[in-house]
């Protein structure tokens, strides 16, 4: 699980962008929710900001944007030149012994989230927590790399016009640190159903969920992601 804290209004976001993208090219083995917040000035205001993603910059104390956690555990460097040498690559896909499965439906406005648990052994106190995201969304971003000649940005204007913002947090359907878990029997699947009425601003094609679990110390132990009206099996 990685968790980018971040705002249209922050000029050296645009990097975070870049470094979640060579991330990607050396692992599928992540879920991404990108978490949109003001400046803590006031001057910077996002429009994409959500009362739960507020209270998770605070519970995990993010000392300024952009900032990235993984697993809830450990901040993450958001350089695209360090993405390589961080052991989150390493981490990503490692077997554990309890698998999430998602399952959706979208019918009219109405959301219902299935999301499902089991696990090799018997296994208590794990929460979860299931994210509601949104990618394409075109919104104005400020950039501080249009003098920069080594950036992608380069040129490109301040701010970023029309820039494509992904992974955005838009709901948590649980508590933002979870939901507990029934004890798990070993094979015995435990199933949690959610249900949201999606704004009609939300592009509807545009939506998946991520679904991540906890252990008793809240760090993330596993997680998983599915487009909406897709069904993803455990894995």
């Amino acid at each position: 699980l990685l968790e980018g804290f971040t705002g249209t209004w922050c000029g050296y976001c645009p990097r975070k962008k870049l470094a979640i993208n060579a991330l990607r090219t050396l692992t599928e083995h992540v879920a991404v929710v990108s978490i949109h917040g003001n400046s803590a000035s006031g001057n910077g205001i996002d429009p994409f900001t959500i009362e739960e993603g507020t209270f998770l910059k605070s519970h995990l104390g993010i000392p300024g944007f952009p900032t990235g956690v993984m697993n809830r555990d450990t901040f993450w460097d958001v350089n695209p030149a360090q993405v390589a040498s961080q052991s989150f690559v390493d981490l990503a896909g490692e077997a554990i012994p309890v698998s999430i499965a998602i399952n959706s439906s979208l019918f009219g406005a109405n959301l219902s989230v299935t999301a499902s648990v089991i696990s090799e052994t018997a296994i208590a106190d794990l929460k979860m927590v299931v994210y509601l995201i949104e990618d394409g969304i075109l919104y104005d971003q400020a950039s501080y790399y249009d003098g920069d000649p080594n950036s992608p940005y380069y040129q490109q204007g301040n701010p970023l016009v029309n820039y494509e913002h992904n992974e955005v947090l838009r709901e948590i359907l649980t508590d933002p640190l979870g939901d507990i878990v029934e004890t798990l029997d070993p094979f015995v699947a435990s199933e949690m159903r959610y249900t949201t009425a999606i704004p009609s601003e939300f592009n509807r094609d545009k939506l998946s969920i991520v679904v991540a679990l906890f252990d008793e110390n809240g760090v993330a132990v596993n997680a998983q992601f599915a487009p909406i009206n897709e069904k993803k099996n455990f894995e």
